[in-house]
């Protein structure tokens, strides 16, 4: 039995090996095409974000209120932010129309990224929305302008 396990530990240190020198080439790789992004020897032009569309941060309705919630427009939380989806997961729940008053709202094509979450491995996690949705606190929000390419963007 201990046999196997030292086999199993040794396979799993060979693993994280392999991943820390994926991470390496990756690294280089990006430095040879972009440059690096701090010092930026290759020229690249800098902007802001909000030059790319309008940002915002989500709203929670009071939720001593039930009126605020129905099933008018999906309402959109952190655990509808999957970092392997490029689109936001449907919601569980929904605003009613006074919800969506006191919220905040985006259409199609907007980019949803989580800044406060429940746990570290969700904040930080981007998605594009497919249909126009209302968001919370815990996410903000880029739409984009006329410019812009939220596929793009997104990448």
């Amino acid at each position: 039995m201990a046999e196997v396990l030292d086999k199993a530990d040794a396979l799993r240190q060979q693993n994280r090996q392999l991943l820390a020198q994926y991470d390496e080439l990756l690294q280089s790789t990006f430095i040879e095409l972009f440059g690096d992004p701090v010092k930026n020897p290759k020229g690249w032009e800098v902007k802001k974000l909000r030059e790319f569309g309008k940002i915002q941060t989500g709203n929670t309705p009071s939720r001593n209120n039930e009126e605020f919630y129905g099933d008018f427009i999906e309402w959109i939380k952190t655990d509808n932010i999957n970092s392997e989806s490029i689109y936001i997961e449907p919601a569980k729940e929904y605003l009613s129309e006074k919800g969506l008053k006191l919220a905040r709202m985006v259409d199609k094509g907007a980019i949803l990224v989580t800044c406060i979450a429940g746990s570290l491995r969700s904040i930080g996690n981007v998605a594009l929305t497919n249909r126009r949705v209302s968001f919370n606190q815990q996410i903000n929000s880029i739409s984009q302008n006329e410019k812009t390419n939220s596929m793009f963007l997104y990448t």
